[in-house]
């Protein structure tokens, strides 16, 4: 039972970025809603399964037992503060909300840990292949996309190759989570014949094609720092993982250079008639508003440093800009405080140093060296590129999160066995977490939901003509507490102080 548990969540996790660009699980909705609704249902099931089922509960009591008592002291401590930041917020609901979704993600990611301790290589093999469909998805539309442009003498739209998401950067902070594990294949396979390594190189090819037609800044900084520290700490071990990443690198470029430049030219037509279509096009100076939002989140923390202004309340403040500062740490001690800000951080960065202490330590002999590197790249480009977005926000990225997270404790586990005798006190305390944190996601989302789009177009009829196309983002497309607060459009700038 424990296996089939552990095997059909690492599928859940799969199953969601596998499909994410075709299939709809709730068409009515706009993609971004519609990730959000998937992201929801896809915890709260593979949640339910590891505390529900006894002996999934076992599994996953086990691996919080694998952790160093001091860390789960601290995660008790974020969410005892972000609970006391949320009392205190001016839209408790919301506030919640938010600090609900992060604690099942974190009961999640400690269920895929023992998702991976129990199945080992095959949860390795499982997340790669599902990575390699994904990556043949997006190339295999990427090329109908730009054939059927080309044909019709039509100007490249870059927006026209990533229509599964409404902004294009929530696809470069997918890409954040990925870029450094689209090799796994290629890593994982043995024996290759020239078809097979074709297969498994094209689509990691196309993955970085992608980035330099997207531009997203982010994740190209933290693929470069990432890169850096990857291979300053592992070296030679490294060696393997950072070959692959440089000619799939040399041939998603060339291939981008061949693409919006050499047939362009050829066939004399432009390239770039609209929006900027590559890394290129965009200003690497340009902020994007950027220093006003960090401006406004450090005034934030100056006006409330010990619990902040509440979880998600950077939305209720109807910034201009955005409904998030674009930048994990100052959200967090902006939002819930310096405190959690400051455990956040020492966690981060005590747990890189026991990985890369200790990452691969419990793994055999066969297991391939090249994971843990790659597991790292991933969590620092991810890392880095959340100090300039909102990784920590989107759904599809708080997906992944989640997934590498709970990956990479369960590779540093030790070989699990559950114990039979977890007292009925901790077996409560986990079963009361998750109905009270279900139930803090479930009572909001489910009033929301069903004139959610309704009010997407009241915001959008009641917004000046200038600003109609712009959304911010947090929980839903249209992130402004206010209106789901008070069922009320809000256009106009609101700030905390104003509020009832």
């Amino acid at each position: 039972m424990s296996k089939g548990i552990s095997l059909v969540s690492v599928l859940f996790f799969c199953f969601y970025f596998v499909y994410l660009p075709e299939f709809h699980l709730f068409p009515s909705y706009n993609s971004y809603n519609e990730q959000r609704l998937q992201e929801l249902l896809l915890l709260l099931v593979v949640c339910a399964m590891f505390v529900l089922v006894p002996a999934g509960r076992r599994e996953w009591l086990a691996s919080w037992s694998n952790l160093p008592g001091t860390g789960r002291t601290m995660l008790w401590l974020v969410i005892g503060l972000g609970l006391l930041s949320a009392g205190n917020a001016v839209f408790p609901l919301f506030a919640f909300l938010e600090v609900a979704l992060f604690a099942i993600m974190g009961v999640t990611a400690i269920g895929l840990a023992s998702s991976r301790a129990r199945l080992g290589y095959i949860f390795d093999w499982l997340v790669a292949v599902a990575l390699l469909i994904t990556g043949w998805s997006y190339l295999i539309d990427f090329i109908i996309t730009y054939a059927l442009t080309v044909a019709n003498d039509m100007p490249l739209v870059q927006r026209d190759f990533f229509h599964a998401f409404v902004n294009i950067r929530f696809f470069g902070q997918f890409q954040s989570w990925t870029l450094s594990l689209m090799v796994l294949p290629l890593l994982l396979i043995n024996r290759r014949s020239f078809y097979l390594t074709a297969f498994c190189f094209v689509p990691a090819a196309g993955w970085w094609l992608l980035l330099f037609v997207s531009g997203t800044r982010g994740t190209m900084f933290g693929c470069i720092v990432a890169f850096l520290a990857t291979t300053a700490i592992y070296g030679r071990t490294a060696a393997v993982w950072l070959r692959l990443q440089i000619i799939s690198i040399a041939g998603g470029f060339l291939s981008y250079l061949a693409l919006f430049h050499l047939i362009p030219r050829l066939l004399m037509f432009d390239a770039t008639a609209s929006y900027a279509v590559s890394i290129f096009g965009r200003k690497f100076s340009h902020s994007s508003g950027r220093w006003e939002l960090w401006g406004t989140a450090m005034e934030m923390i100056g006006s409330h440093p010990w619990l902040g202004i509440g979880p998600m309340h950077f939305a209720a403040d109807g910034h201009p800009i955005a409904a998030h500062p674009h930048n994990a740490w100052l959200q967090i001690a902006a939002e819930w405080g310096l405190p959690v800000a400051a455990l956040i951080l020492f966690l981060f960065v005590w747990g890189m140093v026991a990985w890369v202490k200790n990452g691969g330590a419990n793994e055999p002999a066969t297991q391939s060296p090249n994971l843990q590197p790659s597991l790292l790249a991933a969590l620092m480009t991810a890392a880095t590129h959340s100090l300039f977005s909102g990784i920590i926000v989107m759904p599809v990225s708080q997906v992944m999160m989640v997934l590498v997270i709970g990956w990479m404790l369960g590779v540093a586990a030790p070989p699990l066995v559950p114990r039979q005798d977890f007292s009925f006190a901790k077996q409560g305390v986990l079963i009361s977490v998750f109905v009270v944190t279900g139930t803090g996601i479930l009572w909001p989302v489910l009033l929301h939901v069903p004139r959610l789009e309704d009010l997407h177009r009241q915001y959008i009829i009641s917004c000046p003509v200038e600003q109609r196309r712009y959304f911010r983002p947090r929980l839903w497309q249209q992130g402004y507490i206010a209106p789901y607060y008070s069922g009320a459009p809000l256009c106009e700038v609101r700030h905390l102080d104003s509020l009832p």
